[in-house]
């Protein structure tokens, strides 16, 4: 049901920020996070960029994820 739910989402909203946004706030009810975020891949395919996380429910701002570094943080 809650998979429908966001498929439906994905089709009905165009600013990605506002759907990713919308799947946090539809994921909270499966699931009872304290921290959630999504990354997506770079449009050079070098690093995963954080396009949203929420920290004990506020929004917060990360780094970008160098592929292939472990999980260690890329500043550049």
């Amino acid at each position: 049901m809650l998979l429908n739910e966001i498929a439906r989402e994905l089709t009905s909203i165009l600013n990605v920020d506002e759907l990713l946004k919308r799947i946090a706030e539809l994921l909270s009810r499966l699931i009872d996070y304290q921290m959630f975020s999504i990354l997506l891949l770079d449009t050079a395919g070098e690093k995963l960029q954080h396009r949203f996380s929420l920290r004990f429910r506020k929004t917060s701002t990360q780094a970008s994820i160098g592929l292939g570094k472990g999980g260690g943080v890329c500043t550049a």
